[in-house]
């Protein structure tokens, strides 16, 4: 059977595609249908809104209008003319004080002369600084903005009417002026309210007179605003916004069915699509495991992604490339490139191996090896003999030792050896013999034009135990200094092997 992959960068566009279809044909057909029942049922909403509101301005119009025209009649007194123009300031707040009292709402009642001058005690008649300022400019013909309101006296919030007062042949005779409380707007307020609406009065500057509760509807509310007519307040009415999600909930419960199914199409070929992902990443996640552990073998099994497949037989040439560098840079770093033997750095590792196994096993023996008269050999057949000779050392020292025993060079004529399962004694005999059958080896060797050279190897002993030395670098510094004193007591071509302990132990021709 064919095995057929699975794209995701196509999966992922055609499922983006089908989406996009889906949603622009069900909102265009929702919106043609509810659209014009929409616009007409929005325009009726704001004009029932801007009518009520109109309808409360005229409200408050009507009740300024009816202060108003108490005001006007309080003006045509036929007395006050008399108490302007002789300024009788008693007279004035004796009048002032008995009419306040059947003034409704009234806070202060005061007469005026033509100039703006206050006639009597202003405190009589609860005017503060602000309502005298504005007494001043109204009688200078300076522009007031009507009906002014104050808040300067403490508790007494009220709203002003200043009403001319002519004399007998139509002069002016002076000004009347009143106060009332600003709590008959709020009441006015109160009554004009209806439950799904908020109602807010502001003066000419901007301040709030009064206002209703707020609506708990906070969310979707639309504020519409108007002038009080005859006066320069404004009356803004807030309401809960008809907007359009109760035209729109056919359109918008299509659109969610519609996305519901899609995303559920998604979520089921996403999840299989992932599931195969998941096994092509594990199965490259694999390869470089193996690749790490150096057991890496190419697969002929195909994989599920489209993009895998692309980009899997490259990753396989780069597994086994890196697998076989891996291998020669392992076998590099452990190996000594001149002599073929281990080098330093895998020595390193096996001595401190031997050294902890020595706390559960008998210890094995360092044997530390060193060329005499190396020097000598270069310096007189050159570094190409000596090169010859070290790899004729190493071949005569793995002939000498078993295959679980280890041999390394550690650097120039140096060479260590770990032997394992062999006791004091017989650790001697090995030396011994080691040396002897040197001696012999190196006389009957030819090496080319140079013949045979004079070589003998000094050698230092040491056990690898962790009971007698305290790390690994112990046992090589006292395999070390056995091997100096070894070269130090050689006479002639004769060899002297040293214990751990410095102690003489053999002789050998």
């Amino acid at each position: 059977m064919k095995h057929s992959t699975i794209s995701i960068r196509r999966l992922t566009i055609g499922l983006v595609v089908l989406l996009a279809l889906v949603l622009v044909m069900a909102t265009a057909s929702g919106a043609l249908v509810l659209s014009k029942n929409y616009r007409t049922a929005a325009g009726r909403f704001e004009s029932e809104a801007r009518e009520a509101l109109q309808q409360a301005a005229i409200t408050v119009r009507n009740q300024v209008r009816f202060f108003t025209n108490i005001m006007t009649l309080v003006a045509a007194h036929p007395r006050l003319p008399e108490l302007l123009a002789a300024g009788d300031a008693d007279g004035a707040d004796d009048w002032s004080r008995h009419t306040l009292a059947v003034l409704p709402g009234g806070v202060g009642l005061a007469l005026a002369g033509p100039d703006g001058a206050l006639i009597g005690d202003p405190a009589k008649h609860h005017l503060g600084t602000q309502c005298r300022i504005d007494l001043a400019r109204y009688a200078r013909g300076e522009p007031v903005r009507l009906p002014p309101v104050h808040y300067d006296l403490p508790g007494l919030g009220h709203f002003d009417l200043l009403i001319p007062i002519a004399a007998a042949g139509g002069a002016p005779a002076g000004i009347v002026f009143g106060s009332f409380h600003i709590e008959v707007l709020q009441r006015l307020l109160d009554e004009i309210v209806a439950p799904d609406r908020r109602f807010l009065l502001h003066d000419a500057n901007g301040y709030l007179i009064g206002a209703n509760p707020p609506l708990r509807e906070i969310k979707g509310l639309r504020r519409f605003a108007t002038p009080v007519p005859g006066t320069d307040w404004q009356l803004s009415m807030e309401i809960p916004y008809a907007n359009a999600l109760g035209f729109y909930t056919p359109l918008i419960l299509t659109d969610l069915t519609a996305i519901g199914v899609v995303v559920l199409v998604i979520l089921a070929t996403v999840r299989r699509v992932l599931g195969l992902v998941r096994a092509d990443i594990k199965r490259i996640h694999q390869i470089l495991l193996d690749v790490n552990d150096g057991v890496y073998l190419p697969s002929q099994a195909p994989p599920a992604i489209q993009e895998t497949a692309e980009l899997l037989p490259d990753i396989e040439v780069l597994a086994v490339q890196l697998q076989e560098r891996h291998s020669l840079l392992e076998r590099q770093s452990l190996t000594d490139a001149l002599t073929g033997l281990h080098n330093r750095r895998y020595f390193d590792l096996m001595l401190g191996h031997d050294y902890e196994q020595s706390t559960r096993q008998p210890p094995c023996f360092l044997a530390l090896i060193d060329l005499n008269d190396f020097k000598a050999v270069n310096d007189r057949h050159g570094h190409a003999a000596g090169d010859t000779l070290l790899r004729h050392v190493a071949s005569y020292l793995l002939r000498r030792v078993r295959s679980s025993d280890t041999v390394a060079r550690l650097g120039g004529d140096e060479f260590a050896l770990l032997l394992h399962n062999m006791s004091a004694q017989a650790i001697q005999a090995w030396a011994q013999q080691l040396l002897t059958e040197f001696d012999r080896d190196i006389g009957a060797h030819r090496f080319g034009d140079c013949g045979s050279v004079p070589c003998t190897l000094s050698v230092g002993l040491a056990p690898v135990d962790a009971a007698r030395f305290d790390s690994p670098k112990a046992v090589l510094a006292a395999s070390d200094q056995a091997m100096y004193h070894a070269k130090r007591m050689r006479l002639g071509r004769s060899h002297v092997v040293f214990d751990s302990e410095l102690h003489p132990a053999a002789v050998a021709r």
